[in-house]
């Protein structure tokens, strides 16, 4: 699938589908197959609304990301080296705050909770043009390279 498609659905899923924005990432991967993605992985992103547990701690997009990463690169027994996972981890996690100035939820969406505008649909527009799209593009980018 290409880029631009798997963030257009990724954005479709968010945007029209209901679903929330660690979900919607996750579920545009999981139906583009670009890897296994079980159901199971899906509904644990349902907990990362809003910031986890909508107190506007982490974004749900990078986390649902750094899930998504560990599922393919994370370890199953002790002997194997959890290396590539925290290596791959660390690079979304920092290109992400480059590019947004935070990793944090309340942060990211400051000027929407001040304006009592989260639930807005500009600001659903926001998160899916800034961190959803984001996410699904390095995680496009990082699953090419390895």
């Amino acid at each position: 699938m290409k880029k631009e498609n798997l963030i257009f659905q990724a954005k479709n899923n968010y945007l029209k589908e209901g679903f929330s924005c660690g979900e919607a990432l996750v579920k545009a991967i999981k139906d583009a197959e670009l890897f296994e993605v079980s159901d199971e992985v899906l509904k644990i992103t349902s907990c990362f609304k809003t910031g986890i547990g909508m107190k506007k701690n982490f974004c749900g997009a990078l986390l649902a990301g750094i899930v998504l990463i560990g599922l393919k690169y994370g370890r199953i027994k002790k002997e194997e080296s959890p290396q590539r996972a925290l290596d791959t981890t660390a690079q979304l996690y920092e290109e992400f705050e480059k590019e947004f100035g935070s990793v944090k939820c309340g942060e990211l969406l400051k000027e929407f909770i001040e304006k009592d505008a989260l639930e807005s649909q500009e600001r659903k527009e926001f998160c899916a043009n800034n961190f959803i799209s984001f996410v699904v593009k390095k995680i496009e980018e990082i699953l090419k390279e390895k």
